[in-house]
């Protein structure tokens, strides 16, 4: 009875990891699912820094701004326009891939 259980408990533990995996992935693909991706985030010099800068006809006013809205895989739009570079952050944006920046959209 002994060795029994302790057959059963080295199983238990063999095929913990995988079915743990197995979960972990089956999840991970929900939530990716429902995660806003690829959305592009509106700056304007006319703008305001309120919201989520993703409504091309309400831009965000600053680069940063917009940035600190955005997630890996979306990108920043400008306007025509002139942008001051006024802290470290904003150059980030600039010059990261993380989150283009990429110019002219049409407001």
């Amino acid at each position: 009875m002994l060795e029994r259980s302790r057959l059963l408990r080295s199983v238990a533990r063999f095929l913990a990891l995988p079915l743990a995996l197995t979960v972990i992935t089956i999840q991970s693909s929900f939530l990716h699912a429902h995660a806003e991706h690829d959305k592009a985030r509106f700056v304007s010099s006319s703008g305001s820094d309120s919201g989520k800068c993703d409504d091309a006809s309400k831009p965000c006013k600053t680069i940063t701004y917009a940035g600190l809205q955005s997630n890996k895989g979306d990108t920043i739009r400008l306007a025509a326009g002139n942008y001051k570079i006024e802290d470290v952050d904003t150059l980030f944006y600039l010059l990261s891939d993380l989150v283009p920046v990429k110019a002219l959209y049409s407001e």
